[in-house]
């Protein structure tokens, strides 16, 4: 019986132990929305070869104010997230940022940091076919950018 019961709150809680980047194939996909007066596109790529991959670019009317690469790695039966950003030009703008696994369940994934300049949490939820959420916290306070997918 407290087999069956640890099972029961393993399968309620979730469990990030032995997670892999298959479980993230909900995120697929061509992604686009507003994050302020700025415009967020992300790009994700089919989960292959232990890794999952996204470009992702900021944009305002003046131009693109960034480009970000994700890299999300099967790392010690859990996954990593590494992101790097870099200016139109292909300068760094920020050190690399790792982020550690710290929720995960059919449509929706939470990597955490302990750092005290950049991203401290990162969510990234599928609403439904056509909506995706990235959610977060950064020195600055929370965020939130409703996704679209994008037509092929």
């Amino acid at each position: 019986m407290r087999l069956l019961t640890a099972a029961l709150l393993l399968l309620v809680t979730g469990s990030t132990y032995g997670a892999g980047v298959e479980d993230l194939s909900f995120m697929k996909g061509r992604w686009a929305g507003a994050l302020g007066p700025a415009t967020l596109e992300e790009t994700w790529n089919d989960p292959k070869a232990g890794t999952m991959v996204a470009v992702v670019r900021m944009s305002s009317p003046e131009g693109t104010v960034f480009v970000e690469l994700i890299i999300i790695s099967e790392e010690n039966d859990s996954l990593v997230l590494r992101l790097q950003q870099f200016s139109p030009a292909y300068e760094k703008l920020i050190e690399m940022h790792t982020m550690t696994l710290s929720d995960i369940s059919e449509n929706s994934v939470s990597f955490t940091s302990d750092s005290e300049t950049g991203l401290t949490k990162l969510t990234y939820t599928r609403v439904s076919d056509t909506e995706f959420t990235l959610s977060g916290e950064n020195p600055q306070g929370p965020f939130t950018a409703p996704l679209q997918a994008v037509a092929e």
